[in-house]
């Protein structure tokens, strides 16, 4: 007998049985004891994303206030790098114990649509918790381009089919998407013009270099207040309250369209049950503050409530979506 366990043999069989049964049934329900008191610790958000960038805003914006209702910090880490892979994985690979979060966006759905080596499956390896909040995007022009309306650029396209151009941060990204779902069902042939980013392409639109392209309200807003850009049409289902004078595209007779950019949150797979439900409260806590609502508000931003079923549902409706239309357009796996 292991030494370890050699006091044992000073107990009848029966004692013995009884301890054993005692010491297994405590290990079992360590797990569930150290999830009843969860948090004990900060908790992290992971961005896959820069410093800075509307979803580093919603994870700093909404960590903040949840913090307050799970009595533990709530610490923000970016980590950026391989189109969004680095910190996805970094969450994939972590514990599941609910302090190492992901703040995910659309491409958490996209890169296994159109990369062999993604390297995960959305579903089977994170947890819902719930959905942040949501964007649309803002059809634009440069500011010195002829079209001052949705009907003209759509008359122009088409008088000049195949010449017109519009940009996106690179292929598959979420500007290029859904510019290219609209030139679908708006019948429009253009040429698609990625960058490596959005910095490069917003210069050459408001340079008039790339006739147009998406982009949400934020990023664009000082392009909007400089003249750069002109709004023709936003994708979400409703005006913007920041914009009320530019239509949806839905509106302007596509119809049926929307398009929007979301953040959501995700716990590794094998997450806890109580773990995820009570994260799911503290976000649900810090999307009730006012200020934050008013904050995105004013970004054209929309707080957007889920429950971790509710978002569960909306993951496997935006995967079967984005999946259709990478195929319609013929994108090939890298």
């Amino acid at each position: 007998m292991h030494p370890s366990y050699a006091f044992l043999e000073t107990f009848p069989i029966m004692k013995r049985r009884s301890l054993v049964a005692s010491a297994f049934a405590v290990a079992m329900a360590m797990p569930l004891l150290a999830s009843a008191q969860y948090p004990e610790r900060p908790v992290r958000l992971v961005v896959n994303t820069a410093p800075g960038g509307s979803t580093d805003i919603v994870a700093r914006l909404m960590g903040q206030h949840m913090s307050e209702k799970l009595g533990q910090s709530v610490i923000i880490e970016n980590r950026a790098g391989a189109d969004g892979l680095v910190g996805i994985r970094a969450v994939q690979g972590a514990k599941p114990d609910g302090y190492t979060l992901l703040v995910a966006t659309g491409t958490l759905i996209v890169q296994p649509l159109l990369k062999k080596d993604a390297g995960y499956e959305t579903l089977k390896d994170f947890k819902p918790i719930g959905l942040m909040a949501r964007a649309p995007f803002l059809m634009v022009v440069g500011g010195d381009q002829p079209d001052k309306t949705f009907a003209e650029f759509v008359a122009r396209a088409k008088a000049n089919a195949g010449k017109l151009n519009y940009a996106s941060a690179g292929v598959g990204t979420l500007s290029h998407l859904p510019y290219a779902l609209l030139a679908q069902q708006a019948g429009l042939q253009m040429q698609h013009v990625p960058y490596k980013g959005n910095g490069a392409a917003f210069n050459d639109v408001a340079a008039g270099r790339v006739s147009s392209v998406m982009t949400a309200y934020s990023s664009a807003l000082p392009y909007l207040q400089s003249g750069r850009f002109r709004p023709l049409a936003v994708t979400s289902t409703t005006r913007l309250p920041t914009l009320p004078n530019i239509p949806t595209l839905a509106e302007l007779g596509v119809s049926g369209y929307s398009f929007y950019t979301w953040y959501g949150l995700l716990a590794p797979a094998g997450t806890p049950d109580d773990v995820v439900q009570k994260v799911s409260e503290a976000l649900r806590v810090a999307q009730g503050n006012k200020d934050i609502i008013e904050r995105f508000r004013s970004e054209g931003t929309e707080v957007t409530r889920m429950s971790p079923a509710e978002f569960t549902t909306f993951l496997r409706q935006e995967h079967t979506k984005l999946d259709k239309l990478v195929a319609d357009l013929a994108l090939q796996k890298e």
